[in-house]
Order: C-alpha cells, then structure tokens, then sequence
C-alpha cells in the first residue's frame, strides 16, 4: 500500500501528446506520420521528457500505434514513447504484449504504454458500428471486455505460462516442454504500463494492478468545469489503493500519474491568432468557451492556470507527475514546434520542471 512519504512525490516530467491527424485539406498521412517524428526529435532537444501519441481507431489520425513506435524508437534516443491511450477493447491481448515488448526492446526500455477501454462510456451510439468494423459481438459491454483484454495482457508480460502444451508437442523455436509464454520478453515492461481512466473507481482498479494512472479532459474539453477537482478526488482513491507488488516487477520504480491539459501559449499577437483558429478546427466551438482542460493565454497567465490546477497540483503532492500538453492537431509542424519550444523553455521551467539531462 502506499504511503504519504512516497518517494519522487513533488518531481515533475513534461510530456507532449500528439494526435498525428490529417482530416485538412492538402495533409496526407505520410505527411502527418513524417511530421511527427520531426515534432518528437525537436522535443527530445529542447529536453523534453515524453513524446505521446494519442491512438484512434477508424479516423484519419493514428491507428497503427506500434509500428509508428518502433519508427520513433529508432529516430530518437532519450524521449520516453508513451500511448494516451491504446483503446484495448478490441485488442489481442496476446499481439498486444508481442508487440508492447518488441517495441520496448527497440526503443531500450523507454515504451511508456498507456491503455484504456476505449470511447464507448463517452459515445455509445457507436457500439453497433464498432461491434460490426471489429468483428466482435460484445462491445456492448466495452469495459468488461477491456478488462479481460487488460488482465491477459498484463498475464502475457510478465513471462506467465498462458497455456499448456501437450508432453508430445513442441513449437519449433521453443524448449521441450515449455508452455506457451509471450516472446519477445521485456522483464521491465509492466512498471511502465499506465491505465487511462475518469473516475475513482476505474482508478483504484489500476492502483490495485499497481497501474500508473493517466487523468485527462480530452472526452471533456468543452465542459470540464469542476473537473480539476474532481480529477484531484480521484488521485487520493488512486493513491490510497495503490499496490506497487502487484506488478510482480522487483524493487519497481515509483508509481507516476500524467495530468493532460490543452495548452495554448502565445508570445505574440500573430502567434495567439493563429493557436486560437487551430484550436478552433480541432473542436469547433471550443474558443467560445474554453474549459478546465485547456490553459490558454500568455506565458504569465498559463504559468498562473497551471498554478491553480486543483489535479495537478495534488498528483505533485502525492506522487512524481508528468505534465501533458495536448497539441491541437491543426496546427501545422512550424508552429507546433514553436508551441513546445515556449513550454518547454518559458513555461515548465517556471513550475519547477528541469529538462531532461540538465
């Protein structure tokens, strides 16, 4: 269980989450795809801590998560991958963990892999559709089916046996009398699985597993009011649950939360027009009435929101945090790239962050 004198509590990490769309006019896909891993190398020296790909199925965003982060892991050097999040609902636990582990061994241990049931509990106009694209005739019960798809998954990295082989059989590249097991293995892999959730109860599922927990307003943007409080309720259910030995991982690292937050920071008049339209076009109607989950303004009136953030600032009391800004997708590389320079020099700084290898 833990405890209030949890080590690291107070350490904070800044991250970026990227959503690699290409729904405009003129943007293709291997453009998007290209752009991201130039977005996540400029991070990587501006000293940003993690690059975070936001993954959805069935849009024209990312949908193939695994192999873009084997593309990453080749093209950067110290920027921890993560997912926020892998929709697992309709995963393979089984291609999951293959392809968690391959990626994690290529990226050498810097796979921060963050799942979740999936968008259903927020749309669920849409399980007869998903049901029909996925072949799958149970995502009525989306969330059960995610916690299967969690538990096997979590089995499957761990080096468990997950099923017997007749004393007569063998598969050609496996021991005599060995089980089926998942392969590659990563021994490290599962300290570095977190659980996207909304509420205290889904929380305190993850903390038992010994999760690390993701909190985000993305499903809510447009009317999170009261949700930065909420959300700091929901790190107290976390925290008070929380098992680290469940992972079965010796002497495992400290257990980490992720706050996502929109954030839009200008330096000048141009830059502020040209944040707003984007943001704008990613969630129309939005400028109108920003929410709790978007910071939105100059460096000082940023610094001063993030300052207030009931969540944020609990998950630093509590537990070592990472920061992540949400980056419109609208906004074109040049000025993305201009985004995460002014937070990652003028904004983080200032909450006390220290960029990676400073």
């Amino acid at each position: 269980m833990a405890t209030t004198s949890t080590p690291g509590a107070g350490d904070l990490s800044l991250g970026i989450l990227s959503f690699t769309s290409y729904l405009e006019a003129g943007v293709s896909a291997a453009r998007s795809l290209e752009d991201g891993i130039t977005l996540f190398q400029h991070a990587e020296a501006l000293g940003v801590d993690g690059g975070w790909l936001r993954v959805r199925h069935f849009e024209r965003a990312l949908t193939g998560a695994f192999p873009y982060l084997a593309a990453l892991a080749r093209e950067t050097r110290t920027l921890r991958l993560g997912t926020a999040v892998v929709p697992i609902a309709g995963e393979s636990p089984v291609r999951l963990a293959e392809d968690a582990a391959t990626v994690d061994l290529l990226a050498r241990g810097r796979l921060e892999l963050g799942v979740s049931h999936g968008i259903l509990s927020h749309v669920p106009g849409l399980a007869a559709a998903f049901e029909e694209a996925y072949g799958h005739g149970d995502l009525q019960g989306e969330e059960p089916r995610a916690a299967w798809v969690l538990r096997r998954f979590l089995l499957g990295i761990s080096g468990a046996e997950l099923a017997k082989v007749p004393d007569d059989l063998r598969l050609q590249f496996t021991h005599e009398g060995e089980g089926l097991r998942i392969y590659p293995s990563s021994p490290r892999l599962p300290e570095r699985i977190w659980y996207g959730s909304g509420r205290a109860e889904s929380a305190v599922r993850a903390a038992q597993l010994g999760l690390n927990l993701q909190l985000s307003t993305i499903n809510t943007a447009t009317h999170a009011e009261g949700v930065a409080r909420q959300q700091a309720e929901i790190l107290d259910a976390y925290h008070d649950a929380l098992d680290p030995a469940a992972l079965g991982v010796p002497d495992p690292r400290p257990r980490e939360v992720s706050i996502s937050r929109y954030v839009l920071v200008w330096t000048s008049d141009a830059e502020r027009e040209a944040l707003l339209a984007a943001a704008e076009r990613h969630i129309p109607g939005v400028t109108e009435r920003f929410g709790e989950g978007w910071k939105v303004g100059t460096v000082d009136e940023v610094v001063a929101q993030l300052e207030q953030d009931a969540a944020l600032t609990r998950a630093r009391e509590l537990l070592p945090t990472t920061l992540l800004a949400n980056l419109p997708s609208q906004l074109g590389l040049d000025l993305t790239e201009r985004l995460v320079e002014t937070l990652a020099t003028r904004v983080a700084p200032r909450l006390g962050w220290t960029p990676a290898g400073g």
